[in-house]
């Protein structure tokens, strides 16, 4: 199975967690022992609201914060921050750990490096036995989604949320909400229809918490 999530959108899945359409957002992955959390963070001066709502949903989906074994955070820092680059991320990946009461480590990548024009899209599979994600990628505008439109908690594993008018908080989304159901790359001869793996050793970014 897999989840795909947009923006200000949680879910939890074992087996995959994707983020189509990051530009101002960050695509969220909390791993624990067994299952993958994620949120689709909307743009940066709204991380605490949507942190809370975050850590709400792990919650009531059953999950335990203290089981968490890493925490992944990927977006485009040059748009994200407005040209600020590896400390702002760590500074709102500091913010979302400290919302969910998370301790350990912390990862993560800038899209910027692909140079997207409409975002990136964004995937989380877990290795639980060795406490790490593989992440992939590839330019929003080389996807194809699917969606349709569902109503409230409709789908078990997801929530949808929207910020209240003073954006201090987010509540549950209700009436018609978008729900992307399959992400599939355009085939071309260079891409053979695969997505790029990270290359962790060049681009991927950590820290401890």
């Amino acid at each position: 199975m897999a989840v795909f999530l947009n923006e200000a959108q949680a879910g939890c899945d074992q087996e995959l967690i994707g983020f189509p359409h990051l530009l101002l957002c960050m695509g969220v992955v909390l791993q624990t022992k067994a299952w993958l959390y994620g949120y689709h963070f909307d743009a940066a001066g709204d991380t605490g609201a949507h942190a809370a709502g975050f850590a709400t949903f792990i919650t009531d989906m059953g999950g335990d914060v203290a089981n968490g074994v890493h925490l992944y955070g990927c977006a485009n820092w040059r748009k994200r921050y407005h040209g600020g680059g590896r400390q702002a991320w760590k500074t709102d990946m500091q913010k979302i750990a400290n919302a969910l009461g998370y301790h350990g480590r912390v990862s993560g990548f800038d899209t910027s490096i692909i140079g997207p024009e409409q975002g990136t899209f964004v995937e989380y599979i877990p290795e639980f036995r060795q406490e790490r994600c593989h992440i992939f990628y590839k330019r929003n505008e080389k996807m194809d989604f699917t969606d349709e439109f569902v109503t409230g908690r409709a789908i078990p594993e997801m929530a949808s949320f929207k910020l209240d008018h003073t954006g201090q908080t987010v509540l549950p989304r209700t009436g018609s909400i978008q729900h992307t159901i399959s992400a599939d790359i355009q085939v071309t001869p260079s891409n053979k229809g695969r997505l790029h793996e990270l290359n962790y050793f060049l681009r991927l970014v950590s820290f401890n918490v």
